[in-house]
C-alpha cells in the first residue's frame, strides 16, 4: 500500500508511504518504535489564556520610509513635505515624537543613516520585494532617508494607512526612491508597492497582503512569528515548536487567525478565538463544520519581536503530543487527510530504494551534528501493524545519533491504532527506505520511489 498524505506541502504530492503485509525483499523489515523521545518542546499548560475584550490597542502607528538611490538628484525630504501640503494636508503634522496621540496624525523626519541604516544586501534575499541586482547593490550607499510616520485612533485606522500606503506610492514614484516597511521589515520597488495599493484594508481576507511572517530555528524545531500586524491596532502572533513540515500548513493557520481577528477584533470567551475553516480536500464528502476553536495565550516576546502585544497560538496538554495536537488542528482547519493506494516493492523500487540509502549516507555526518538551520530532511520507513505486517510511513529528522534517527512522524497510520500524525518516533537507519530534502535555498532532492509510483498511478 502507498499512502499519500496532504499535510505535508513543502515537497509536493509524490511523497507517500507504504502498508505491507511483509518485509519486501533486500529489506531490513525493523519497524520504528514509537517513543516518549525527549525533546525541548515546551509544554503549554502555564500559558496564560488571551483575556477577554477588545483587541485593537491605541495609538496606531504605521511607519513607512523611502530610500533615495545615488545618482537621483531628488530631494526626499522636500518631496515628502510637498506631497503632504498638497495632498495629505488633513493629516496633521506632528512636531516629533513626543507629540504624536492617538489621532491622524503624520511626522515627516530624516533620522541619521547611522541609525537607520539601509537593510544589507544578505538580508535583502530573503526581505527585498521585487529589487533588481543594481538596486540591492545602490541602496546600500543611499544619500538619505525619509521617515513618515502615521498615528490614528481605532475609528480613523483604515483611512490613514490607506493614506499612507497611496502617499508612499506616489513619493517612490516621485523620488525614483525604494519603499522600507519599518512594521514588516521589507523593501519594495515601486513596482512591488502596488500589491499593497490594490489589497483592499477593509476587507479581512486581504490582511495577509500587509503584514509578514518571520520563521527561525529555535532549538529542534521552528518558531514563526507575524510583523505588521500592530498596523492594524491588533496584536502579532506567533507560535513555537514548530516541525519544519508543518511550516507551511502552520503559517496559514497563523493567517486565518490575523483573518479572523480583522473581522471580528474582539475576544469573546477567555482564550479562543473562532476561525474559519477551509474547503475540505474531497468536496464530495460532507462539510466540517464552518468554522474552529485556536487557543491563544498571552505570548513572551522575544528579540527581534515587534513591539506590543503578542498572541501565542498554544495547544494545551502534555509534552509528549504536542505535535499531535497540532496535526490534528492543522487537519481540521485546513481541511487535509491522508490516502493510501496500493503498491508492491517491486525491483524497479528497491533499485531506487538503494540508491537513496547511499544518498543518504553521505549525508549523515551533516545531520548527525544536528539538522542545519532552515533544512528539511524526512525518511520513509516501517512500522509494525497488528496483523504481523508493515506500514510504510514519513518522518521528519529532528536527531540522528549513532544508527538511531528520531524525528515527527508525519501520516495518519490506517492500520496501526494509537499511533497519529506528530507523534514522537524513532527508527533504525538501515530500515529506511526512502528520502527527501529540502535545502535553505528551497532546492529539493530525493524521493526517487515517491516519483515511480506517482508515474504509475496516473500514467505520466
Amino acid at each position: 500500500m502507498i499512502q499519500g498524505f496532504a499535510r505535508w506541502v513543502l515537497v509536493g504530492a509524490t511523497i507517500g508511504h507504504a502498508a505491507c503485509g511483509a518485509p519486501a525483499p533486500g529489506d531490513s523489515g525493523a519497524p520504528a518504535r514509537k517513543q516518549e523521545v525527549e525533546t525541548t518542546v515546551a509544554i503549554d499548560e502555564g500559558a496564560k489564556p488571551w483575556p477577554t475584550g477588545d483587541l485593537v490597542r491605541e495609538p496606531i502607528t504605521i511607519a513607512f520610509a523611502v530610500y533615495a538611490l545615488p545618482g537621483i538628484e531628488v530631494d526626499v525630504l522636500e518631496a515628502a513635505k510637498r506631497l503632504h501640503a498638497k495632498a495629505y494636508a488633513h493629516l496633521p503634522a506632528f512636531e516629533g515624537p513626543d507629540a504624536m496621540a492617538a489621532k491622524p496624525g503624520l511626522w515627516i523626519s530624516t533620522p541619521p543613516l547611522s541609525e537607520f541604516a539601509p537593510p544589507d544586501a544578505e538580508s535583502l534575499r530573503f526581505f527585498g520585494r521585487g529589487l533588481s541586482p543594481e538596486q540591492v547593490i545602490g541602496v546600500q550607499t543611499s544619500p538619505m532617508v525619509v521617515l513618515l510616520t502615521f498615528t490614528s485612533d481605532a475609528a480613523n485606522a483604515s483611512r490613514v494607512h490607506g493614506d499612507a500606503i497611496a502617499m508612499l506610492a506616489v513619493l517612490a514614484e516621485k523620488t525614483g526612491g525604494l519603499v522600507w516597511d519599518e512594521n514588516t521589515r521589507e523593501l519594495f520597488t515601486r513596482a512591488a508597492w502596488r500589491a499593497r495599493e490594490q489589497a483592499a484594508l477593509a476587507d479581512p481576507t486581504q490582511i495577509s497582503k500587509h503584514f509578514t511572517l518571520h520563521s527561525y530555528r529555535d532549538d529542534e524545531f521552528l518558531r514563526i512569528v507575524s510583523l505588521g500586524l500592530e498596523k492594524f491596532g491588533l496584536p502579532n502572533i506567533a507560535v513555537a515548536n514548530v516541525p519544519v513540515a508543518s511550516s507551511d500548513g502552520m503559517a496559514k493557520l497563523v493567517n486565518l487567525v490575523a483573518t479572523a481577528m480583522a473581522r471580528t477584533p474582539r475576544i469573546e470567551r477567555e482564550g479562543v478565538i473562532e476561525v474559519e475553516i477551509a474547503t475540505p480536500v474531497d468536496a464530495t464528502k460532507p462539510a466540517p463544520p464552518v468554522r474552529a476553536d485556536v487557543r491563544l495565550a498571552v505570548g513572551e516576546p522575544h528579540e527581534g519581536d515587534a513591539p506590543g502585544p503578542l498572541a501565542q497560538i498554544v495547544f494545551p496538554g502534555p509534552r509528549a503530543t504536542l505535535h499531535e495536537r497540532q496535526d490534528a488542528l492543522l487537519d481540521l482547519v485546513l481541511g487535509l487527510e491522508d490516502s493510501i493506494v496500493d503498491a508492491d516493492h517491486d525491483a524497479e523500487l528497491l533499485a531506487a530504494s538503494a540508491r537513496a540509502k547511499q544518498q543518504l549516507a553521505a549525508m549523515k555526518p551533516r545531520f548527525a551534528k544536528g539538522i542545519p538551520d532552515m533544512e528539511l530532511l524526512m525518511v520513509k520507513a516501517p512500522f509494525a501493524t497488528p496483523d504481523g505486517g508493515n506500514e510504510w510511513m514519513w518522518l521528519e529528522v529532528v536527531r540522528w545519533e549513532g544508527s538511531t534517527i528520531s524525528g515527527i512522524l508525519q501520516n495518519d497510520p490506517f492500520r496501526i491504532p494509537g499511533l497519529k500524525s506528530g507523534a514522537n518516533v524513532e527508527v533504525d537507519e538501515d530500515s529506511v527506505f526512502d528520502y527527501t530534502h529540502r535545502a535553505a535555498d528551497g532546492t529539493e532532492r530525493g524521493n526517487e520511489t515517491g516519483v515511480i509510483l506517482q508515474r504509475r498511478e496516473t500514467g505520466k
